[in-house]
């Protein structure tokens, strides 16, 4: 008799409540992919556009920065950035907005965009690095 009880305490003691763990475990997990698609993410992406476009700025309007060797790079390389931030952001952040993510309409539209737009970050992301490449090449 104590066996039998020691055995259905030990099978009790060991299944108490798995669910409930997994569940908070997997809720902790989908606020953190939240915070970071759809606010960390977007902060990221908006103070390197704000930054670029300042580069971009001081590139263009100043004149004793066109005769940097290097502008054409500079400005190439501002660009690059600039498209790929936006187009990461666009892969990444709508589908993580509960609000977006349940819509049908929104979902048929995204399902068919979201090649094109991965395609163009990835695009815009290997052009930057294809540009500092082509740069060391042109130099030596």
């Amino acid at each position: 008799m104590g066996e039998e009880l020691f055995l259905d305490f030990h099978l009790n003691a060991c299944s108490i409540r798995p669910h409930v763990a997994h569940l908070s475990d997997n809720q902790e997990a989908h606020n953190i992919v939240w915070w970071t698609n759809v606010v960390c993410l977007p902060t990221i992406a908006l103070i390197g556009l704000a930054c670029n476009l300042l580069n971009l700025l001081i590139l263009t309007h100043n004149k004793s920065a066109r005769r940097i060797p290097s502008w054409h790079l500079l400005v190439a390389l501002a660009l690059c950035d600039s498209i790929f931030l936006v187009f990461a952001t666009l892969e990444v952040t709508p589908a993580s907005v509960r609000s977006l993510s349940g819509s049908s309409n929104f979902n048929t539209v995204y399902t068919h965009l979201a090649l094109f737009i991965r395609t163009l970050a990835s695009t815009f992301y290997k052009a930057s690095v294809l540009y500092v490449g082509l740069s060391d090449m042109t130099v030596t």
